[in-house]
């Protein structure tokens, strides 16, 4: 299995398990740097995600939370 394989199993893993997931969460808990390009590696296999962006805690901008809408093909 190579990284990206892995990462992107990781960041499955963690929204099936929390609901969703941020770039900052996904970085602090699974070390992960390019959590959009993992999306995009994701939905190529398939998986669809839903992309609402909120403002969260005292960030002025607002934070995209990525959550599965439909599964792909597992990883």
């Amino acid at each position: 299995m190579n990284d990206k394989t892995t990462q992107c199993k990781q960041i499955v893993d963690y929204i099936r398990n929390k609901g969703y997931i941020t770039s900052f969460e996904v970085y602090q808990n699974l070390k992960v740097t390019q959590l959009a390009a993992r999306i995009t590696d994701l939905e190529s296999r398939g998986f669809v995600f839903a992309k609402p962006r909120m403002k969260t805690g005292g960030s002025r901008q607002p934070i995209t939370h990525y959550s599965i809408v439909k599964n792909g093909a597992e990883v």
